[in-house]
């Protein structure tokens, strides 16, 4: 991961408001010298250490149908796609997009197009536009851009079958190394529709999480897409699924630890069910997203979601109990705008039954060089 020190972002110890509300001011605002004292409530400041590593994660629910593919606005939506895709690499400083909803679930829109495959879609889409290099991992209707200058893919797959009643609900599971950083980081892109026709209820929200565990095994994690589940039933449900998580939840305090789990919005005031990621082992922090369809973007109801990771040399990989399980580490890191998971009021049920995760047929992969 690439190391910027120093970093200087809010602490949320001191945010008398809700956690949420704090936003960490640009590194260009703290080099010329801004002043942050105008408030009644002053936010303070610590210094990233300087073994300090990080990676951004974006999650975009883009909500492209398969019936809208060639159709009379399709050059209008590609258009719209395209500059999405860029500006959210370039303003956010993504390593990694995950893109959902590019078509339906399980079918996607790979029959649609007339290239026949989504990676060389995008390919062609990026193709002269001045984008990074990136690898792109397509399947069902989902796609993961990874910029290749500084993440390494060690493992890619396409996760199904663990809903029995619905077998093509699926997820990617991407496991990345990142430069600077010698632990592995696994990274779920899920699209898990609610509705009439696809219903989803607590045993199947329970089914998903659990099978995100066992893909992800011990390693640090960001969980991102569009979950359809709600902060308070998120949070029960993936407390129920490993002790990791409920005993971080005991030991947070003011300041939330790596251990804790932590969620991000695409912005802490609008954003709708299903714009959030959790993460687990780092310290995140808050970045308001300019992408999506509050600024006009391709996606008809959803925001880019940027979860930006940090993580210490000391609290790479939580330690390990005598039993060989992972407990979160104690010491305490700074900074941490973001709150922890919240404590819900009553848990929901939860399933007992493990998800076996089936690794489904995947595409090739292409590396583009633009």
């Amino acid at each position: 991961m690439c190391r910027r020190n120093p970093l200087l972002v809010h602490s949320s110890a001191s945010v008398a408001e809700s956690p949420l509300s704090a936003q960490p001011p640009t590194a260009m605002a703290q080099q010329e010298g801004q002043d942050f004292t105008g408030g009644a409530v002053q936010p303070t400041f610590c210094e990233l250490p300087d073994n300090t590593a990080e990676i951004t994660v974006g999650f975009y629910n883009v909500g492209i149908h398969a019936s809208e593919v060639q159709g009379k606005m399709w050059k209008t939506k590609e258009r719209q796609l395209q500059a999405d895709i860029l500006k959210a690499f370039d303003t956010h400083a993504l390593d990694i997009l995950c893109l959902s909803e590019l078509g339906e679930l399980g079918d996607g829109i790979r029959a649609e197009l007339p290239e026949g495959d989504v990676t060389a879609w995008i390919a062609e889409l990026l193709k002269g536009s001045g984008a990074p290099p990136v690898d792109v991992y397509s399947d069902s209707h989902y796609s993961t851009i990874v910029k290749t200058t500084r993440v390494r893919v060690d493992q890619y797959r396409l996760v199904a079958g663990f809903v029995p009643s619905q077998k093509d609900r699926s997820f990617q599971h991407v496991r990345v190394r990142v430069d600077g950083d010698q632990e592995p980081v696994s990274i779920i892109n899920c699209h898990a529709p609610a509705s009439k026709k696809r219903g989803l209820n607590v045993d199947g929200r329970t089914r998903y999480f659990t099978a995100f565990k066992t893909a992800c095994d011990t390693d640090r994690f960001i969980w991102g897409g569009d979950f359809n589940t709600g902060l308070i039933q998120f949070t029960a449900l993936i407390q129920g699924i490993d002790p990791r998580y409920r005993e971080a939840q005991r030991e947070a305090s003011s300041v939330a630890q790596p251990g804790n789990l932590q969620f991000v919005f695409s912005h802490p005031l609008r954003f709708k069910q299903g714009d959030m990621a959790v993460t687990y082992g780092f310290c995140s922090v808050q970045v308001n997203s300019e992408v999506g369809r509050f600024c006009g973007g391709v996606s008809d109801a959803h925001d880019l979601v940027i979860a930006k990771v940090f993580a210490t040399e000391d609290a790479r990989r939580p330690p390990v109990h005598s039993s060989g399980s992972a407990v979160p580490s104690r010491q305490p890191l700074c900074p941490m705008p973001v709150h922890p998971a919240p404590m819900p009021k009553q848990s929901a049920r939860a399933s007992n039954c493990a998800a076996e995760p089936a690794q489904a047929e995947t595409r090739v992969t292409k590396e583009i060089v633009l």
